[in-house]
């Protein structure tokens, strides 16, 4: 009896702020899937390979992260891997400041075009897609990880969401 082959994977590395710290690692994300899904998927854990815990060097070849401790998610890998997915309604780009219990981040979220940024936001329960980010005051953000560069995408579980702000429009 021959067995199935395993789905074919890519790994990705990605950086989770939780409250006890920046923790580093990679998921493996099975073909034809992406980030977003795998984080508002069911399951619980977020399974890392190659793990460093916060004030570590020390290298685990797994962990188990609770998703609901991870405030934000930000991918490690090339902006154009994680393209807008295609939407049949016309969408507008919000740009929001959200507060969190560790700080703020700034940056842009999609939105149907005719939908409140409230409403959009009541209605995500998962991790949420910003865009160009800039992180903002953070008493335990190390310096050496900051970074003139917008983060091109951070995914913020909506649950860590103390507030979120909205730029105002031009009139």
């Amino acid at each position: 009896m021959a067995l199935a082959p395993f789905p074919l994977q890519q790994p990705l590395t990605i950086v989770a702020l939780t409250s006890s710290g920046y923790i580093s690692g990679t998921v493996h994300l099975l073909a034809m899937k992406n980030l977003r899904t795998l984080l508002n998927a069911q399951d619980e854990i977020l399974k890392l390979t190659n793990a460093v815990l916060p004030g570590s060097q020390q290298i685990h070849s797994f962990l188990a992260l609770r998703k609901g401790s991870a405030l934000l998610i930000v991918p490690k890998a090339d902006p154009e891997l994680f393209q807008p997915e295609p939407s049949l309604q016309p969408r507008a780009q919000r740009l929001v400041t959200c507060l969190l219990e560790l700080g703020s981040l700034r940056g842009y979220i999609e939105v149907p075009e005719n939908v409140r940024t409230s409403d959009f936001l009541l209605r995500s329960p998962g991790f949420i897609e910003f865009r160009e980010c800039y992180l903002g005051p953070n008493p335990r953000l190390d310096p050496k990880e900051m970074t003139e560069a917008p983060l091109p995408v951070v995914y913020v579980n909506a649950k860590s969401m103390v507030g979120v702000t909205e730029a105002m429009q031009p009139s």
